[in-house]
């Protein structure tokens, strides 16, 4: 079996003045249609939402105390979030995803937990479109043909992302593979097909599917 860790605790700086977890898409808050895509999955045991109280309070609220659904507080970054909802994961794989993203598809979601089964972590992608200039030192433009973007949610097995996470001492991680790949270790790193819908919410104007 997985479990899901949903990282909600950011501070939402570049949003306004609203938690843009508790922000609506059509009826239902952001963090709500983000842990709806893993409730409805057989395959996901426990769903490990590391947010504050007020997020708990709402998810409870709208989900009736799920028993599926269990809370842990953040921590001051991102990283050290991930690590407060593995201390208490238990499944033999983990999916770690952003409470931003809730357009994730149930299709998208199928294709990293089949993945996961196979492989020690799990990446979906999408282009990078736009040109990409370095900045510093010196204003320098890069093949765009070299990068990629990554999204959540990422899978892993339980073993090595506890392992990555504890063998370093670093709270900066750009995204839970970066600190796999940081073990300098031999991993089976699996990069699939993400979705161009599948953004994170960090402006008002993401909360539409369409922008």
């Amino acid at each position: 079996m997985t479990s899901v860790i949903i990282v909600a605790s950011g501070n939402s700086d570049r949003f306004g003045k609203e938690d843009k977890l508790l922000s609506k898409i059509g009826n239902d808050a952001v963090i709500q249609k983000t842990c709806q895509l893993f409730l409805q999955e057989n395959e996901i045991e426990k769903i490990i939402v590391v947010c504050k109280f007020e997020i708990e309070k709402h998810i409870r609220e709208v989900f009736k105390n799920n028993e599926k659904i269990v809370f842990t507080n953040g921590g001051c970054t991102r990283s050290d979030s991930v690590k407060k909802g593995l201390k208490i994961c238990k499944t033999p794989k983990v999916l770690i995803h952003d409470g931003a993203r809730p357009f994730a598809s149930q299709r998208l979601l199928n294709k990293i937990l089949q993945e996961t089964k196979r492989n020690d972590a799990v990446v979906p992608w999408i282009p990078v479109t736009n040109t990409l200039k370095k900045i510093n030192p010196q204003i320098q433009t890069l093949n765009r043909e070299d990068f990629i973007q990554t999204q959540t949610p990422q899978g892993f097995s339980t073993k090595i992302i506890k392992l990555a996470y504890k063998k370093s001492d670093r709270d900066d991680f750009f995204d839970d593979c970066e600190a796999v790949e940081n073990l300098k270790l031999k991993v089976r790193i699996k990069l699939v097909e993400g979705e161009i819908s599948n953004k994170k919410i960090t402006f008002i104007e993401d909360l539409s599917p369409n922008t």
